[in-house]
């Protein structure tokens, strides 16, 4: 086997500068690799979809406008289910990793992973590695079932745990070999994902017959193709009352500079309340849309929320704050009441001694 493995992306060109950036592939190592028709193409759900498969010469472009004269460009291998596979269902022993920071929708990934795997390709042994990386060798693992992730995604966090560092790569890959691991889901942002392309090119090296899968998860709004990458997926019930309030109202004159309009008022920050708007930072001129000054700067600091259902949630978590707030004013209205009877109380016995104590 050869020790100088290279896990670079493998680069095709074609006619009309076309290029394919492609990604490693178990038959790149393992000649004569077997295949199986994908479990998909016997079940009802899926197989009266034709177009349901992806075909192995399927790519996706990286621009998608480009000038008719120009070079096609760049392209990347496209992905979704294959008409067939390199494993059996009863062969597969999946492992599934998060590492680095936390992101929202950690939990969501894991559970889509363990629900398709049961429920769509019939695989029964999914572990979750407790811990980030250093949970292969330290041996902490979790049994992951459809029953374990039902309701996963309404949590923050990630069930199987996280953590920094610990990639040591022999350890790992020993410990993929020793379990009979043959596909490790491994989620992470670049770090996580730079240390994954270093597990799959050991994995090579000893001629494993073993998937690395990386899947990006960031908090830092760096992955391409998305326009918001760190969307946060909060639940309602997830939140404490102090969380919230920290969350949906952040202090905003430190992150953005005051500036002044034509018409010499300085612009103010603020937070929507509005039900279309819900938590949406913006900047604006105080005379906004009087009709004597006519001022009309107003400038969105924020992106708009993508649907409705994050609306909700913003409009709901304000309304609970509103509440909590109608109910402290309540409670020091009910206190200064009582301190005022308690005066009178006071006042009206004091009076009452000293009448009693003039007819005596």
């Amino acid at each position: 086997m050869d020790n100088n493995i290279s896990c670079e992306m493998k680069v095709e060109t074609g006619d009309a500068g076309y290029v394919l950036e492609d990604v490693p592939h178990l038959s790149d190592y393992i000649p004569d690799l077997p295949t199986y028709p994908n479990p998909l193409r016997s079940n009802p759900a899926y197989s009266v979809v034709k177009q349901y498969f992806v075909d192995a010469d399927d790519t996706v472009p990286q621009k998608v406008v480009v000038h008719k004269d120009g070079p096609r460009g760049i392209h990347f291998r496209r992905a979704g289910p294959r008409q067939r596979v390199y494993f059996t269902p009863d062969e597969v022993h999946a492992a599934i990793v998060t590492c680095g920071g936390l992101c929202p929708g950690l939990n969501t990934v894991i559970r889509e992973i363990v629900c398709a795997l049961y429920h769509m390709y019939g695989v029964t042994k999914v572990l979750g590695i407790d811990g980030g990386y250093r949970g292969f060798y330290s041996k902490n693992t979790i049994t992951l079932t459809p029953k374990v992730v039902n309701d996963i995604h309404k949590r923050g966090g990630t069930i199987i745990g996280t953590s920094r560092g610990g990639h040591d790569k022999p350890k790992i890959v020993d410990s993929i070999q020793d379990r009979g691991i043959n596909q490790v889901y491994i989620i992470g942002g670049d770090g996580t994902q730079k240390g994954a392309a270093v597990i799959y090119q050991e994995v090579r090296r000893r001629g494993l017959k073993a998937v690395v899968a990386g899947i990006p998860k960031t908090i830092d709004n760096d992955i391409p193709f998305s326009p918001n990458s760190r969307l946060p997926v909060y639940s309602q019930s997830s939140l404490s009352h102090k969380t919230q309030k920290s969350l949906f109202n952040p202090p905003l004159s430190h992150s953005h500079k005051t500036q002044r309009c034509e018409c010499d008022e300085s612009t103010t920050f603020s937070i929507s309340r509005t039900d279309e708007n819900p938590g949406r930072k913006f900047q604006g001129c105080p005379n906004f849309k009087d009709k004597y000054k006519k001022c009309d700067f107003f400038l969105w600091l924020d992106p708009p929320l993508p649907n409705r259902h994050y609306k909700e949630i913003m409009c709901n978590l304000y309304r609970d704050l509103e509440r909590a707030k109608d109910v402290k004013m309540l409670l020091k209205v009910f206190v200064v009441l009582m301190v005022l009877l308690l005066l009178f109380v006071v006042v009206l016995v004091m009076m009452m001694k000293k009448l009693l104590d003039e007819r005596i």
